[in-house]
């Protein structure tokens, strides 16, 4: 059973790593951070009759159990007709927020074996 994940459905946790951009503010304390899940599990689950089709109206971190994060805006697109990819958006006004956020993402990578490379703008 995941301890952490991402869900867009109550319950349901999306087992498709995502692409995800980070970027902050010029003091560090804000910043945002940019989902994307190409042919995301939720879909296939829904073509599996596994769960019936709800639909997705945010994105949840879930941690241990509870609800952490959750953010409404989240998009869904369409490639003729078929949903292919989600894109979230996750804007972090406090730096309690991004701090949670920041940790959250700690323990997630680490569950998934993701990595974070920074950016570099002369290449």
């Amino acid at each position: 059973m995941m301890s952490i994940g991402i869900q867009f459905i109550s319950g349901m946790f999306e087992t498709t790593t995502p692409v995800v951009k980070l970027t902050k503010s010029r003091n560090g304390n804000t910043g945002t951070a940019t989902f994307i899940f190409y042919n995301p599990t939720t879909f296939r689950q829904w073509d599996n009759s596994i769960y019936p089709m709800r639909p997705v109206e945010g994105m949840y971190f879930v941690w241990d159990g509870k609800e952490e994060l959750t953010t409404k805006d989240v998009t869904v697109i369409y490639n003729r007709g078929q949903p292919f990819l989600i894109r979230s958006v996750c804007i972090f006004k406090t730096p309690t927020d991004w701090y949670h956020f920041l940790k959250f993402m700690d323990a997630y990578s680490k569950e998934r074996g993701l990595y974070f490379a920074e950016e570099n703008p002369f290449f």
